[in-house]
This record gives C-alpha cells, structure tokens and sequence, in this order.
C-alpha cells in the first residue's frame, strides 16, 4: 500500500501526529510564545472528528475549526 491510499483515524493523528507535535515541539520552538500559535488542520476525517477537537480542547490548544 502506497501512503496516498493510507488513512488516519483521529486516535492515530492525536498520538502520533498532534501529542509530540503540540507538548513536545511547540513549546521546544515558540517557548513561552506556544500559548499563541493557531493550529490549522485540513479536512480530513481523523483532523475534524469531534473526538480531535475535544482533545485539542482538553489540553489548551487552540485552532481553526473546519467552519472557519
């Protein structure tokens, strides 16, 4: 299988995409500046669920929602 038919649900972008991203890397290049970044994602399925958004929510981050 080629990574352009591979998909992601939203427990796999949280761990592997968004925890290191957002607790590990952000704070490691923004410092104290991390509290101002937006994220914004696209509109894939695992991006947008609602379990995406309540974790996102859950931790502090903030982003661009799929309405916006």
């Amino acid at each position: 299988m080629s990574a352009h038919n591979c998909k992601i649900n939203s427990d796999s972008f949280i761990n592997y995409v968004l925890e290191p991203m957002l607790k590990v890397n952000l704070p490691r290049l923004y410092g104290k500046d991390a509290s101002k970044v937006y994220l914004h994602i696209n509109l894939a399925t695992g991006h947008v669920s609602a379990k995406t958004y309540d974790w996102l929510d859950s931790n502090g981050f903030r982003y661009i929602t799929k309405y916006q």
